[in-house]
């Protein structure tokens, strides 16, 4: 008897854990030239995990964050600006939720703040 109820009982923890599914997102926030932060929401909570890369087929980089949640946030950081990257996102204990529609965002070109601001001065002297 307790060798059945153990089995239903990592059988039904097992399903749960595949049985989760984004409901909301992924979308994203404070895009910048070398950083973004990546949200989306869980049916279930989980941990998070993201995979980016700069071509669909090589999604290799790994950002994750322990913990379990059902409102998901990643900062993605050490990135290229004006740079499209490709990625999904998922679990460390599944198979990535969307890993049938790989996600993209572009990187916010870089802008030299301190030289548009010098310059802005010069501009306005006249």
């Amino acid at each position: 008897m307790k060798t059945i109820s153990l089995f239903i009982l990592l059988l039904a923890s097992t399903i749960g854990v595949f049985s989760q599914t984004i409901n909301r997102g992924p979308y994203l926030q404070s895009n910048l030239p070398t950083s973004v932060i990546l949200m989306w929401r869980t049916t279930t909570a989980t941990d998070s995990k993201v995979m980016i890369g700069t071509h669909p087929d090589s999604v290799t980089r790994i950002y994750s964050l322990g913990g379990s949640r059902t409102d998901h946030q990643i900062k993605l950081t050490g990135l290229n600006p004006y740079t499209k990257y490709y990625y999904i996102v998922g679990n460390s204990s599944t198979n990535f939720f969307s890993a049938d529609s790989i996600h993209s965002f572009v990187t916010a070109p870089y802008r030299d703040w301190e030289t548009d601001r010098k310059s802005t001065r010069l501009n306005s002297s006249h």
